[in-house]
């Protein structure tokens, strides 16, 4: 089996990449799965008037396979952080509520939001499910719990171009939040590498997956400036331990 090393992303499908890691083997998640929006009956209006837009984003608008969350829970083995629409919400408190996880919903309010599915417009307040273990609620208190920022401008001419960029200010809040330097942070649904980006900011280990290339040649590319720009941070991959201190062969580590 192909092992799953620290501080690279994988061009491939997170629930593949998930069964490849050890139980126990990661600090903190940190994700931005896709949420629930019809894209296939309607049109876009203002600056997703475009078809092409709204087939692009399709794939990020149908909601995701919840064994997933399963193979999450398994690998997991401290706090997790999940960026969803407001129809999520039930499903991820009964979901954590079952695997014995407090939660809590944070929010974040845009200022500057457009239309985006179905010629709908969206509420200007997006959520962050946190899952948390009872034992770390005094060892890991959060900064916040609303943050207040405009969106991530997507310019589709951008080289580094996502259409659901999230803002690096408040994934770096969070992770600082909800682990401590050195620690392992996860992210299921990579896209452009934001989460990658902020651990290197903030100096946490990294995984990621991303389904689509040319999206995960994009966060490669991220990571590299965001590298440039702290050389003090520390790029050494490792194989990922259980929490037993299992160590797993690095045998064929490099592939996509």
């Amino acid at each position: 089996n192909k092992v799953i090393m620290t501080n690279r992303i994988y061009n491939m499908d997170c629930l593949e990449g998930l069964r490849r890691m050890p139980d126990n083997s990661v600090d903190l998640i940190l994700t931005d799965p896709p949420y629930f929006f019809d894209t296939k009956k309607g049109k876009g209006t203002g600056i997703v008037k475009d078809s092409k837009y709204l087939k692009e984003i399709e794939y990020m608008c149908n909601g995701f396979n919840l064994r997933i969350l399963d193979e999450c829970m398994r690998v997991l083995r401290g706090n997790a952080f999940f960026f969803c629409s407001k129809e999520q919400i039930p499903m991820y408190i009964e979901y954590f509520a079952d695997t014995g996880m407090n939660v809590q919903v944070l929010t974040w309010s845009k200022t500057d939001v457009p239309p985006l599915c179905n010629g709908k417009y969206l509420s200007d307040t997006e959520y962050i499910i946190y899952a948390y273990r009872a034992d770390s609620a005094d060892k890991y208190p959060l900064i916040t719990d609303h943050f207040i920022t405009k969106r991530v401008r997507a310019d589709r001419k951008d080289p580094l171009y996502h259409p659901c960029k999230k803002p690096i200010e408040i994934l770096s809040t969070l992770i600082q939040s909800a682990s401590k330097e050195g620690d392992v942070v996860l992210d299921m649904f990579s896209g452009s590498a934001s989460t990658a980006v902020s651990c290197i900011e903030t100096g946490r280990k990294f995984i990621g997956f991303e389904l689509m290339e040319k999206y995960y040649n994009v966060g490669n590319k991220r990571i590299a400036l965001a590298l440039s720009e702290h050389p003090e941070y520390d790029l050494a991959s490792m194989p990922l331990v259980a929490a037993k201190d299992t160590v797993f062969s690095d045998d064929n580590a490099m592939f996509n």
